[in-house]
This record gives structure tokens, C-alpha cells and sequence, in this order.
């Protein structure tokens, strides 16, 4: 009777992930997955029910039937992918990063210019400003030229470092 009570979260999550309709089964198979780039911990959802994190090199168990997986992570968009029934190996998922934010404060009010290897943001201080990483980008962190300039005051420039989904 202690082991059923230890079990029953675990069962209650699983039968969440089994049941898909009525075209579920019951057998779970593995499907390798490769994420890039894998900054963070990676969260593993299978129809909006939350399997695990990611781990390098172990399968994925999934559910018999369609499904679709998502990745999430802190530093990544999420991304979605179908699973097929026949589907055992997705190869490689590679997760966009979130735009890293810049918000420069400065009195007077001065215009604000960020150029990175995507292009170039351009707004006033104050605003929070996003830098885009390019889509094969490996990782979450970029070297990008900040460049300030007031009417009346001497302009700043300084090559910044910024963090994908941080200010």
C-alpha cells in the first residue's frame, strides 16, 4: 500500500501523456533527438503535457501514435515537432534563441543604435531595444556595437556584450 501511494503521481502523469484520444496506445517507443544548441535546460513536452528534460544521448519515450513534442528552454523560443508512428529519429532540433533586450539609460533623452551581425535596432534610451541572433547561431551570446548620441553632447560608442532573453 506505501509503494501504490509513493507511485501515484508518476502513474497520473503517464496515463496524462498515454491518453491522446482514441487512437492512443498503451506502448511507449524510444525517438532520438539531437537539440542545438543546448544552452540551459531543455524541458520536454509531449501534447502539452510535460515529459522531462532533454538528455544527450537517451530516447525519447513516446506515447504510440501521433503526437507532438515541444522543446522549451529559458534561452530558446519553444519549438514544435510531429511524431509520427513510424518516427524513431528527429536528428537534429535546432531551437531559435530569444532576442537578447538592451535598455540604455541616459539624461537628456538620446537616440540609441545597436548594430550586430543580424542588422541593426535603432530607438531612444529608455526603451527596451531587442537583439536578433542569427538562426544558426551556436550560441545565446553576442559581441554587438552600441553607439549613443544626444543633441548637444559628445556621442558614446562601446562594443556590448548581450544574452539571449536577457536584459
Amino acid at each position: 500500500e506505501w509503494l501504490v501511494g509513493q507511485l501515484e503521481p508518476y502513474a497520473a502523469r503517464v496515463e496524462k501523456v498515454r491518453t491522446n484520444g482514441p487512437k492512443a496506445q498503451a506502448s511507449a517507443r524510444p525517438v532520438t533527438v539531437n537539440v542545438v544548441p543546448t544552452k540551459g535546460n531543455v524541458q520536454i513536452f509531449v501534447d502539452g503535457q510535460r515529459l522531462g528534460p532533454w538528455v544527450p544521448g537517451v530516447p525519447v519515450q513516446v506515447p504510440a501514435g501521433d503526437h507532438i513534442l515541444e522543446f522549451r528552454n529559458d534561452y530558446c523560443l519553444p519549438k514544435f515537432v510531429r511524431v509520427g508512428p513510424s518516427d524513431r529519429d528527429l536528428g537534429d532540433v535546432r531551437l531559435s534563441w530569444k532576442p537578447a533586450r538592451v535598455k540604455v539609460e541616459s539624461t537628456p533623452p538620446a537616440d540609441v543604435k545597436i548594430s550586430s551581425r543580424v542588422g541593426t535596432v535603432v530607438g531612444k534610451s529608455g526603451a527596451e531595444l531587442q537583439v536578433r541572433f542569427r538562426p544558426d547561431a551556436e550560441t545565446g551570446r553576442e559581441t554587438v556595437h552600441l553607439t549613443v548620441n544626444a543633441d548637444g553632447f559628445r556621442g558614446a560608442e562601446m562594443d556590448i556584450e548581450v544574452v539571449a532573453n536577457q536584459l
